[in-house]
């Protein structure tokens, strides 16, 4: 078929771009992809950061107002539980929970850490202390620790 100058179907077409010019599009719009796409692979923000201690024979020193972390070593299926007494006038505990560990050799295996998050509320010296007994027998006390805390004024 032969097209000619008036043909309707003449008309109605339009010239492809050039080549140089498609890879331009496409590397421009590659980088824009990849510069869009660039903030979603980076991990999302996370809570703060807090100071996690798991020492109880080194000093800790706080700010009034941050919190902090008592970081404890845990395995439930041994019956024993870890508790912990504070002044409530120095500190206020935020939560205590158990964290498994991600390596763990077996599925049936419980150990991990246990975790208190303390906010320092007032400024002074005190003592944490965390024992870790059977929660019916209050006479078997497994471990206990105890951490000084020292808390300034901001």
């Amino acid at each position: 078929m032969r097209l000619r100058g008036n043909d309707t179907a003449l008309k109605n077409t339009r010239a492809l771009p050039s080549l140089p010019a498609v890879r331009l599009t496409m590397a421009i719009l590659l980088m824009l992809v990849a510069y869009a796409l660039s903030g979603c692979t980076s991990e999302p923000p996370g809570p703060l950061e807090m100071d996690v201690y798991l020492d109880p024979d080194i000093p800790i020193v706080v700010r009034e107002g941050d919190s902090f972390v008592l970081s404890l070593p845990d395995n439930p299926d041994s019956g024993y539980q870890w508790d912990a007494e504070f002044d409530e006038a120095v500190f206020s505990l935020e939560s205590d929970t158990l964290v498994f560990a991600e390596d763990r050799e077996c599925e049936v295996c419980a150990w991990g850490d246990y975790r208190f998050v303390f906010m320092a509320t007032e400024e002074g010296e005190s003592v944490i202390v965390t024992t870790l007994r059977r929660p019916l027998e209050a006479d078997d006390i497994a471990l206990q620790h105890h951490f000084n805390v020292t808390v300034t004024r901001r």
